[in-house]
């Protein structure tokens, strides 16, 4: 399995990012997200935009939360990372059928993801 390879600067502001998150400072974090993801390959970084909407959903704004996740799912459709995150961020918001879907999707796209299928049966078991 052959990745592409990524810029080493989406790894650098990503792990700026969580640290500063990780200090309680919200708003530097959010701008070296945002410089990090400015850039072609920043956008392209996974990791930034799956980072970024898991330190929203501690934020609390739906609409940031789902759209980081959008833009995670477009710069690469079958993360489990992604999928994994907004699924479980739904199911806490209420909202079990779109929780179900993603974690399906998430499935269909990694048929032997056994983080996925664990928290699939949690969810239907509660």
């Amino acid at each position: 399995c052959k990745r592409k390879p990524q810029s080493q600067l989406a790894y650098l502001y990503n792990a700026l990012a969580v640290m500063a998150a990780g200090l309680g400072r919200v708003q530097e974090a959010r701008a070296w997200f945002e410089e990090g993801t400015a850039s072609l390959e920043g956008a392209a970084s996974v990791a930034l935009w799956q980072a970024w909407g898991v330190l929203e959903a501690r934020q609390g704004d739906p609409n940031a939360v789902r759209y980081l996740f959008k833009k995670g799912l477009g710069a690469s459709p079958r993360s489990r990372y992604v999928h994994l995150a907004w699924a479980m961020w739904e199911k806490k918001q209420g909202n079990l059928l779109l929780c179900v879907e993603l974690l399906k999707r998430g499935l269909s796209a990694n048929p032997t993801d056994a983080a996925l299928y664990q928290a699939s049966a949690l969810v239907k078991w509660e």
